[in-house]
């Protein structure tokens, strides 16, 4: 794995890494859309609004979310990390 904890400007550019550097990552934090709680990038809720990808912690507050932004949908993390590759 990595020496070094490394930080990115958003969770796009967090899933853009992943993506190309699957080998060697031990983990990978994500703050919540809505409380900025981290938890594991792989185990996140993500919505795709547009051209953001917005992780959750929990189920209930990214169906929320969805429901009160026209357009937004859940994703699997897989294509999370294909739409930002």
């Amino acid at each position: 794995g990595a020496r070094q904890t490394r930080t990115f400007g958003s969770p796009e550019e967090l899933l853009g890494h992943l993506a190309g550097h699957k080998a060697g990552i031990r983990a990978a934090y994500v703050p919540d859309a809505t409380t900025g709680t981290l938890w594991f990038a792989d185990k996140a809720v993500w919505v795709a609004d547009g051209d953001r990808l917005l992780p959750f912690v929990a189920p209930e507050t990214a169906r929320a979310y969805v429901s009160s932004h026209g357009g937004a949908r859940v994703v699997t993390y897989a294509d999370a990390l294909e739409r930002a590759s």
